[in-house]
Order: C-alpha cells, then sequence, then structure tokens
C-alpha cells in the first residue's frame, strides 16, 4: 500500500514557494505596523485627556489660592481702612502710626498712578495695593505699586517649555 501512494506524494510540494513566503511575510509586518499605530494613538488620547483633567485641577487650585489670597488682602484693606476711620475718632482706641504711614504711602502712589494694563478693574488695583501697604507696615518699610500687568505664559507650547526646562537644568 505505502508503494500505491508514494508517486502522489513525490508531486506535492510540502514546502510553500518563495514569493507566497514573501508576500506573506511583507504583509505581516505591515498589518503590525499599522496595529501598533493605532493603538499608539488611542494611547496618546487617552494621556492627553489626563493631562488635561489634571492641568483644570491645577489651575482650579491656583484659582482658589489665589483668591483666598485676594480676598485676605482685601479683608486687610478694610481693616487698614476701619483703623484709619477709627483714628478720625477721638473714643477710639489709636491705630499703629506705622500702618497709618503705610497706607498713606499706598494711596500717595496709587494717586501718582501705577502702569496698569487695559481691562483690569480699579477694585483689584487698590485691593492689591492695600495688600502691598499692610506687607511693609508691620516692619516700617514702604512698598511701591508700580505696575500692574497680568502674567503671560511665554509664547512658547508646552513641549518647548519642557525642552527649554530639560536641557537648562543643572547637571
Amino acid at each position: 500500500m505505502g508503494n500505491f501512494l508514494t508517486p502522489v506524494l513525490l508531486k506535492l510540494d510540502p514546502e510553500p514557494s518563495i514569493p507566497v513566503v514573501v508576500l506573506t511575510g511583507i504583509l505581516l509586518v505591515f498589518l503590525i505596523l499599522i496595529l501598533l499605530t493605532v493603538i499608539i494613538t488611542i494611547q496618546g488620547k487617552i494621556f492627553d485627556g489626563i493631562a488635561a483633567k489634571q492641568a483644570a485641577a491645577k489651575e482650579a487650585q491656583a484659582a482658589a489660592a489665589s483668591a483666598a489670597k485676594a480676598s485676605a488682602a482685601a479683608e486687610k484693606a478694610v481693616q487698614a481702612e476701619k483703623a484709619v476711620q477709627q483714628t478720625a475718632q477721638p473714643e477710639q482706641a489709636p491705630v499703629e502710626p506705622a500702618m497709618l504711614a503705610a497706607i498713606a504711602g499706598a494711596v500717595a502712589a496709587s494717586q501718582s498712578g501705577p502702569d496698569v494694563q487695559a481691562g483690569i478693574p480699579a477694585e483689584v488695583v487698590a485691593a492689591i495695593a492695600g495688600a502691598i501697604a499692610c506687607m511693609g507696615a508691620p516692619e516700617g518699610v514702604k512698598y511701591t505699586l508700580r505696575a500692574v500687568r497680568r502674567a503671560g505664559i511665554g509664547g512658547r507650547s508646552a513641549w518647548a517649555s519642557a525642552g527649554v526646562a530639560a536641557n537648562t537644568e543643572p547637571f
């Protein structure tokens, strides 16, 4: 029975031809490359979404912190104003002369006018000037508000800023 199948088996080529192997290899490589490209693109979108959420959370924290500082400065300015009003009344307790001098200096400096960027309300400038006046009052130091401008990003993208930071940090 083995003699009967031998001529049939000899006619069949057990290994595939060279073009079939080459085409299969090329097709497989390109399909894997396409699959990897899709996977990396999806991962990029996921990480961009996570980074955006973290940036929004940091901005909210920074806004809350600056609002708290501004409200504290405004409260100090209100207290300083009340202190000035109380000095006009003889039966009230006297206010520290350093605080009065600081507030008077701040008022005089604000009357000459700091350089204020367009779009910043006068209330914000007054709160900043009051906070600066209260900051130097305990030591008897006079600070002057010269300019109020919005902080700028700098014109670089996040990737460019990261590159600059990475390449300029000390070894």
